[in-house]
């Protein structure tokens, strides 16, 4: 819970809850509402910037990706590796079969062939 991470990083700063709120500009008891009802963003991240940290780090989202990559399984995790490398060994081989007497504005039209290629598998 957001409430907790940020009383678990005020207190490692030697904070307490009710200084921070009174620090934010607001009234004493406005973080312990989060208790119970989510803060506005533009709250959190002026906590976060208070303490010199990412909302990430405030929210705790590290150990959220890394139990979402350990949750893909090392077999997805492989799959993804191995697509990337097979990309680059692709554009490698179209670089060196290039031919350099290619035209600055056919070399143009190869990237932007390139580039439409490269977005239209991404919006997959």
């Amino acid at each position: 819970m957001l409430f907790d991470r940020i009383k678990e990083v005020a207190d490692e700063r030697g904070i307490s809850i009710s200084e921070l709120s009174v620090k934010m500009g607001w009234s004493e008891k406005a973080i312990y509402a989060w208790k119970t009802s989510s803060p506005s963003l533009d709250k959190v991240k002026k906590i976060a910037d208070y303490f010199g940290i990412s909302i990430d780090r405030l929210a705790d989202r590290d150990e959220y990706w890394r139990d979402y990559d350990k949750n893909l399984g090392e077999e997805k995790l492989a799959s993804i590796r191995n697509k990337t490398d097979e990309a680059s060994e692709a554009m490698e081989l179209f670089a060196a079969h290039i031919d350099d007497d290619l035209t600055p504005e056919e070399m143009e039209d190869v990237i932007q062939y390139l580039e439409f290629i490269r977005s239209k598998h991404k919006n997959k």
